[in-house]
């Protein structure tokens, strides 16, 4: 998740601000097994939607960015916050907290997020956005 409009829409000179990277999302076609009685406990961590308590994706590596959430300086307007879904390598994908770099709040602006996902290797396959008034 990105905010391009950091500090404002107006003057965007930290942005984009890297608010959360999550590597390892599987979708729920591939986690239909787990319900087949196949696999342990430890192999991997089911989420649920409180709706409808179908599986939707499992989380299979820790946060590369740990999630913050918006906070739009007072005043600052709108903000689009980008949801942005890549399709990782086949081939033993990781990503870990240090390739990217401190997390401190101040490291995470100025982020190129298609940049990072061409140097990784990954495709985008989904995009959404919200607007958060600062």
């Amino acid at each position: 998740m990105a905010d391009p409009d950091a500090p404002s829409r107006a003057d965007p000179k930290y942005g984009q601000w890297r608010h959360w990277v999550q590597p390892g999302l599987k979708p729920a076609d591939i986690i239909g097994a787990l319900t087949d009685g196949t696999r342990t406990e430890q192999s991997v961590e089911v989420q649920t939607s409180e709706e409808t308590s179908i599986p939707f994706a499992t989380k299979e590596l820790d946060a590369a960015t740990p999630y913050l959430g918006p906070g739009p300086p007072e005043g600052s307007g709108e903000h689009r916050y980008t949801l942005l879904l890549f399709r990782e390598p086949k081939d033993n994908f990781t990503l870990t907290a240090s390739e990217m770099g401190t997390n401190e709040f101040t490291q995470r602006r100025n982020w190129n997020v298609m940049d990072f996902a061409t140097k990784k290797g990954l495709t985008l396959v989904g995009a959404t956005f919200f607007i958060v008034v600062g």
